[in-house]
């Protein structure tokens, strides 16, 4: 639409061809077929474009789509509507539905069709107006509608059932479901339909009743419909479903779906129906599980477990691994794990799960050169270490292996470290050949963690280079967070982190101090010792400073700074007793000169 160009494709051998390549598609909004035709229309603007049969609404150059709110569309007409003036127009096969000028549009609020006619309705009031082929539901003048009705079509009859009384009329095709009138619809809560078929379900009864072509669905009768909880349709037939059980009945044509026996839709998110079959979409299984062919989900071969379906819609439940030294599952949907034969061991699968048990026990003894200096804990517990002297050197040591893996048993479980590979020949007792015991490579569970294996071998240890957060030789140590600040007393909040050098303690009230360690009644009482000290201090200073200068006056009365206090007092005196502004002025010698200040 942003760029104005369309493709269309479609026959192109029939009388008019599905071509559109010359077409303007700026600003379409809606785009509306026929059997044989479709209709552009941009909303915005009011125009519209129409191509393929124009016996078919495939010619519309003669409609004025200026306010168009909405168009509809039967197999061979075409209806545009303008709901805010009660303006319609129909274009398209006028003996299907093409010609409506004897239509009054105003307030009508849905249009609703057959395969080859049309109805108006005006839901506020509940007045209906029908045309197009009266086969197809073209008439329906006789009628009478509630306010609250709700219609459904097949492509030869309508339906209009009333929700708030329990009641319903169909007209049309008599046998492609236009004829309702002995089926009794209390109790009814949905309506569905084929092409040429109607059902009607009661949810809380567990029952449906079907009419119209028995071919195409028009025919449930047998059928259970007890916790249904969908149902879905194809053009020729119906799914009704159980979501909790994945349980599903289909009738109906059975080459477009009418068929699903043997089917178990366990996990069922949507299902879809097209003209000629129908698509499930199945929820995902948990972790170690898969789908199988029933379509419920089983835990893989390795694990055991339990999987069910919940009414929700999941699959709930969790799968193991069968992980133990004599342990394995070589089956998939298994509920406990097998147990290996004695003498032998789980296979592992990958580093998780066990799949098999080991080869069979070695027939054959194994004979190992005294020089190999075999150490006992290299054969499995159950297997036989001794000394023999039978022509082979006397320091000869032979193992009888139950299986061609050593194992070490230090640990909860049993680990391979050493895979022998022999090249003898046990013809005579005697020792010829040699066996090669090579280090088994370290595998990817012996760093653990998300560790990653650098290099080394069972033998000698495994090099690992950790994942962040872990250390260890294995990677199974967790790192040391980070210091965190000293605690506070008294019930203080500590915050921040010793490496970056910003703790700092929130202290509860009555407390204070770095840590909160110092109570601020303390803190009171030393202010109110030092306010003391120093209003004494104070106090005295204002009894000592007369006493001290009166002692210096009568040791030295004639002293020249004794004599210029006497003068700047009198000075004082005498302006304040004759009334004059008091200024200060500079002392003055004894003969009448002013001294300076730094005299």
């Amino acid at each position: 639409a942003k760029t104005g160009r369309g493709h269309c494709w479609g026959s192109r051998e029939s009388e008019f061809p599905f071509v559109c390549s010359n077409m303007n598609f700026i600003g379409v909004t809606d785009v509306i077929s026929t059997e044989v035709a479709f209709i552009a229309v941009d909303r915005n603007d009011g125009t519209g474009v129409c191509w393929g049969d124009p016996q078919g609404g495939g010619d519309c150059g003669h409609i004025d789509f200026h306010g168009v709110t909405d168009v509809y569309a039967n197999h061979y007409a075409a209806v545009a509507l303008d709901k805010i003036t009660g303006n319609g127009q129909c274009w398209g096969d006028a003996q299907y539905g093409g010609n409506c000028t004897h239509i009054n549009f105003w307030g009508v609020t849905d249009v609703y069709s057959t395969g080859r006619a049309f109805m108006a309705l005006d839901r506020s009031t509940g007045k209906a107006q029908c045309w197009g082929d009266e086969r197809y539901g073209g008439n329906c003048d006789s009628m009478t509608f509630a306010r609250l009705t709700f219609v459904y079509s097949t492509n030869f009859a309508f339906l209009a059932f009333d929700k708030a009384m329990r009641r319903a009329q169909c007209w049309g095709g008599q046998d492609k479901g236009g004829r309702c009138s002995s089926f009794d619809f209390r109790g009814v809560s949905m309506i569905y339909s084929t092409k040429d078929a109607f059902m009607a379900l009661d949810k809380d009864a567990g029952v449906a009743f079907c009419w119209g072509d028995r071919r195409h669905g028009g025919d449930c009768e047998g059928l259970s419909f007890r916790d249904t909880t969908n149902v879905y349709s194809t053009r020729r037939a119906f799914l009704a479903l159980n979501k909790a059980t994945g349980a599903a009945q289909c009738w109906g044509d059975a080459e477009s779906g009418g068929d699903c026996s043997g089917l178990d839709l366990q996990g069922v998110r949507h299902v879809y129906g097209g003209v000629h079959g129908f698509v499930a979409l199945l929820g995902g299984c948990p972790v170690d599980a898969s789908r199988v062919a029933t379509g419920g989900c089983a835990c893989d071969p390795g694990f055991h477990g339990r999987i069910v379906y919940s009414p929700d819609g999941e699959f709930v439940g969790s799968c193991t691994a069968c992980a133990g030294v004599n342990e394995f599952q070589d089956e998939s949907g298994a509920e406990q794990c097998k147990a290996c034969a004695s003498g032998h061991f789980g296979i592992p699968k990958g580093d998780r799960a066990h799949t098999a048990c080991d080869d069979a026990r070695c027939q054959r003894p194994v004979v190992l050169p005294a020089q190999a200096h075999v150490d006992p804990w290299l054969c499995p517990s159950d297997g036989l270490m001794e000394s023999f002297d039978d022509g082979t050197p006397s320091e000869a040591t032979r193992c009888y292996l139950q299986c061609d893996r050593y194992w070490s048993t230090d640990g909860p479980l049993r680990r391979p470290f050493f895979t022998c590979q022999a090249d003898y020949s046990l013809a005579t007792a005697s020792y010829q050949g040699d066996i090669e015991c090579l280090a088994d490579p370290c595998p990817d569970w012996a760093c653990k963690n998300n560790g990653m294996v650098l290099g080394g071998n069972m033998a000698v240890g495994c090099q690992c280079r950790c994942a962040r957060g872990w250390m260890g030789d294995d990677c199974s140590v967790s790192r040391a967070p980070a210091r965190l600040c000293p605690d506070c007393f008294n019930g203080g909040t500590s915050v921040g982190e010793v490496a970056r050098r910003n703790c700092r303690c929130y202290c509860t009230p009555g407390w204070v101090g770095a840590r909160c360690g110092i109570s601020r009644d303390i803190v009171i009482r030393r202010r109110v010792v030092h306010g003391f000290g120093a209003l004494t201090f104070f106090l005295l200073g204002l009894v000592c400073t007369p006493f001290l200068g009166y002692i210096y006056i009568v040791r030295n009365p004639n002293s020249l700074l004794v004599e210029r206090v006497v003068q700047f007092l009198r000075r004082i005196q005498s302006r304040l007793l004759v009334g004059e502004p008091f200024v200060a002025s500079r002392p003055v010698a004894r003969d009448g000169t002013e001294l300076s200040a730094f005299s």
